[in-house]
């Protein structure tokens, strides 16, 4: 995820207490770049910590350690780790994050405005903890946003659009009569696509009739096989990391989607780097410095030790 630096008047530079929870608003409309005009006039007397554009691009407007200008006048609100945001202090300890959105309960958000926002969200609980999602209407009773077509309660409880898959995604293709775990990664894909299905493991009638429904819905061939096309499908908008782990260690001047799996990871950690597949100076240099912040030998090879590192409580759980 790259982030562009574009710093807001409206903030005071450092004064944000220890971080309670990640406050979501929409913008009421108008595009990424007029929000950003916006957040930048000195005159709006408003801000936020990031803004995420439609197609997924994302801006910093203040810094972590700034007080932004977002969660305005507010009631005293208790958050899921038992902490209590005072009245009107909702700027005090929240981090503020805007997406682009009407707000009229019509406008769609975007595939990629999630999958950055889950990124997003993942980065910033490994940096600060397992920060409770609030939205603005939760602090303030006279907002509406995220409003009733953004899935509120997924973000409550599992910081992203959908909930990680606990089962591995099988290697061939599923069809009626298996009965293994690879069928029930297909039941998980199914249930959180808001099919009623028991995860059994088994491809069983009810699985088979959620398959061919899915395929009919999605413009698929409707076969009630589940290879390649249709597990691409299901796969859509859950948030992982898009490159595979390597398997080699890999150090300065390695190139290739190996590299890129490192660059994503570390960007979650707060690093900003362009997942290019180029291991250069300022992946080595994020490297190093992840290592020494992690206790391990700062060598800058990225080997089996610190890619477990880097996968270490990469997600939370509320």
């Amino acid at each position: 995820m790259k982030i562009e630096t574009r710093l807001s008047p409206n903030r005071q530079i450092g004064e944000l207490k220890s971080p309670k929870a990640i406050m979501l608003h929409h913008t009421g409309g108008g595009t990424y770049q007029s929000n950003i005009n916006h957040f930048l006039n000195a005159t709006s007397h408003v801000s936020c910590h990031y803004l995420i554009g439609k197609n997924g691009e994302c801006a910093r407007i203040a810094n972590d350690e700034d007080r932004a200008w977002h969660a305005g006048t507010g009631r005293a609100l208790t958050l899921s780790n038992g902490f209590v945001i005072p009245e009107n202090m909702g700027n005090d300890y929240c981090f503020g994050i805007f997406l682009v959105n009407a707000g009229d309960n019509r406008d769609p958000y975007t595939m990629a405005q999630y999958l950055t926002l889950d990124t997003l969200i993942a980065s910033l609980r490994l940096r600060y903890g397992a920060l409770p999602i609030i939205d603005h209407k939760m602090y303030s009773s006279g907002k509406i946003d995220m409003g009733a077509n953004f899935p509120l309660s997924n973000y409550i409880r599992y910081g992203r659009r959908y909930p990680l898959c606990p089962y591995a995604e099988p290697a061939a293709t599923l069809r009626s009569g298996m009965n293994d775990a690879g069928v029930k990664w297909l039941q998980w894909h199914l249930s959180v696509k808001g099919y009623s299905l028991v995860i059994d493991g088994i491809f069983g009638p009810n699985t088979l009739a959620a398959v061919r429904a899915f395929q009919g819905s999605n413009g698929l061939v409707v076969d009630g096989l589940v290879g390649p096309l249709t597990k691409n499908k299901l796969k859509e908008g859950i948030a992982k990391c898009p490159y595979s782990e390597p398997a080699n260690t890999l150090g300065s001047g390695a190139k290739g989607s190996g590299v890129q799996w490192i660059q994503w990871h570390l960007n979650l950690r707060g690093y900003d780097l362009a997942t290019d597949g180029v291991f250069g100076p300022l992946t080595l240099a994020a490297a190093r410095d992840f290592q020494s912040k992690s206790g391990l030998t700062v060598d800058g090879l990225v080997g089996p030790l610190t890619r477990n590192k880097l996968k270490a409580d990469m997600y939370f759980s509320l």
